[in-house]
């Protein structure tokens, strides 16, 4: 999905509002002809976690890692690299002080 790439890469140019965006467009995308629990809308939740940790948004990178987490778990597995990156990911943003959330 090309909304999905485009959002990847300005997310990765640190451009997270319009990489929300797009994120966001390809997660409408995966979860109206995959499913909610498909391996790629979790990957698209994770990237969208992604957007909002680099906007400094805590709350809303820990709301989308978990639901990535969840489908992940179920659909990967625990052990599967793309899981243990995404629980990486939650274990870092849980740490933070409260004032950074």
């Amino acid at each position: 999905c090309t909304y999905y790439q485009l959002g990847i890469v300005l997310n990765a140019q640190r451009n997270f509002d319009l990489g929300l965006r797009e994120l966001r467009k390809a997660l409408d995308i995966f979860a109206h002809t995959l499913g909610e629990n498909h391996e790629a809308t979790a990957r698209t939740f994770h990237h969208i976690g992604d957007s909002y940790a680099g906007k400094a948004d805590t709350t809303g990178a820990l709301v989308h890692y978990g639901k990535a987490f969840i489908i992940q778990c179920e659909r990967l597995g625990r052990h599967n690299p793309q899981t243990v990156e995404t629980f990486r990911k939650l274990d870092h943003h849980m740490r933070k002080p409260d004032d950074d959330r």
